[in-house]
């Protein structure tokens, strides 16, 4: 399954509500027939095997960082005041760099252990607690209240958000399970799912929290506001090298190294792959150093089963890196055209229109409207050789009634009649006054 780039901002990033005072708001109660604990993910037999790896493992001492944002992370999901560090190790295998740090606690809630596996893709807490006390749905609802911190939380929650399931017939509350809102519509990205399994007076308690959540990059001093703050996690989710992290390995790889790795998959299983994340990071490193447009074009032709996720990447990164993507756009432009690849020719004028686009806090002006392309999107239209694309272009820059006047009289598919509406509409509005 391909996810989302970090291209495309999550809706409800940076989203984070406190929690209200009533528990009763938060927590919904919901009767379930089914069997939400097996032996495979029986939080019991999870917390002995994270044990079991702290056990038999070492710390890489280039993964303190980590450890210091993990506990920074922990915090901040969970009202965990007394929390005291005792060890922590690391691992590779064929997922990527990961960490596993265990401390203890002694909260209201519950006294015991507090076990991270802190993985690329997740991060999956295992508690063992005692003097919890849970027997009643009351109870629980205090548990979950107490366990989870209020204020500036990273995970969003609001009156309902977490529903839990119990059984129907069960006499007492022996388990739990915790299924989060839909955050996302991609699995792992962030997820919020708690498991919780009683073993005589003892609570074992799985959280799972998709890496989405511990690390929010701004791209510009304009968009802090949309994005939020930045997590407390020095690497980015998703990549597998992380200690050190691929930024870092990639300064010292050749070019042709660098492009041997890109499109490399990444990912916890075969059936989930996040390696555009990883492509980003090493398509920036090129950048860098320098890449031409020939180097470009060879580098998003590369990927036959997604041309355009590539194409995405690494317009991402020229952008970021503050290069003029034109010269860039025009070529592939036209590659692509002969083609008829429709999605990428969409993304390279979308690209192509952005400098027409500024956030509504920004101080920096528009910029003026290409008249190279606004031509080659009025000429496509009107050919009906491609219409997604280059209306997306003249909707967000034309300010001409000339091509307003050329788009009116332009025949578009009933598909696109809307989009040449609209795009007329956004063109009328910006014309000069006097044009009226």
């Amino acid at each position: 399954m391909r996810k989302p780039s970090a291209v495309i901002t999550f809706l409800l990033a940076g989203l984070a509500t406190s929690i209200g005072a009533s528990g009763e708001d938060l927590v919904v109660y919901r009767d379930s027939s089914l069997t939400w604990i097996t032996a495979k993910n029986s939080p019991e037999v999870a917390f002995g095997e994270a044990r079991k790896l702290l056990n038999a493992g070492f710390m890489d001492p280039q993964a303190r960082a980590v450890l210091g944002a993990a506990e920074v992370f922990t915090r901040e999901v969970f009202n965990v005041p007394t929390l005291q560090f005792r060890r922590a190790v690391t691992y590779r295998d064929a997922t990527g760099d990961n960490l596993v740090a265990e401390w203890a606690t002694s909260e209201p809630f519950g006294v015991g252990s507090v076990i991270l596996k802190d993985t690329p893709y997740l991060s999956v807490y295992h508690l063992a607690l005692s003097h919890c006390r849970i027997a009643s749905r009351a109870d629980l609802t205090s548990f979950l209240t107490t366990l989870l911190a209020s204020g500036k939380s990273p995970i969003p929650l609001w009156p309902g958000a977490l529903t839990v399931d119990l059984q129907a017939s069960a006499p007492r509350i022996d388990q739990f399970h915790v299924g989060s809102p839909p955050f996302s519509p991609y699995r792992i990205v962030r997820d919020f799912v708690l498991l919780g399994q009683r073993d005589g007076e003892e609570w074992y308690v799985t959280v799972t929290i998709g890496k989405d959540f511990t690390y929010q990059e701004r791209e510009a001093e304009d968009d802090k506001d949309q994005n939020g703050p930045p997590g407390p996690y020095p690497v980015p989710p998703f990549v597998p090298e992380r200690f050190p992290s691929l930024a870092e390995l990639a300064k010292g790889w050749s070019g042709d190294r660098i492009l041997r790795e890109v499109g490399k998959p990444a990912g916890p299983s075969p059936e989930f792959d996040f390696s555009d994340r990883r492509d980003e990071i090493l398509i920036a490193e090129l950048v860098k150093r320098g890449l031409s447009v020939d180097q470009f074009l060879d580098l998003v032709k590369s990927d036959s089963l997604h041309p355009d996720l590539r194409l995405t990447t690494a317009l991402y990164a020229l952008r970021r890196a503050g290069v003029s993507l034109d010269p860039y756009i025009k070529s592939a432009l036209a590659m692509y055209l002969p083609l008829g690849a429709g999605e990428e020719v969409a993304t390279l004028f979308n690209y192509a229109a952005e400098p027409c686009k500024v956030p509504i806090r920004s101080h920096r002006e528009k910029a003026t409207p290409s008249p190279e392309f606004e031509a080659l999107a009025l000429k496509l239209i009107k050919s009906g050789q491609s219409t997604e694309g280059p209306l997306a272009y003249l909707e967000s820059c034309s300010n001409s009634r000339e091509t307003l006047d050329a788009l009116s009289s332009a025949a578009v598919p009933d598909s696109a009649a809307t989009a040449k509406e609209r795009a007329m509409g956004r063109i009328r509005r910006r014309l000069p006054k006097k044009a009226e």
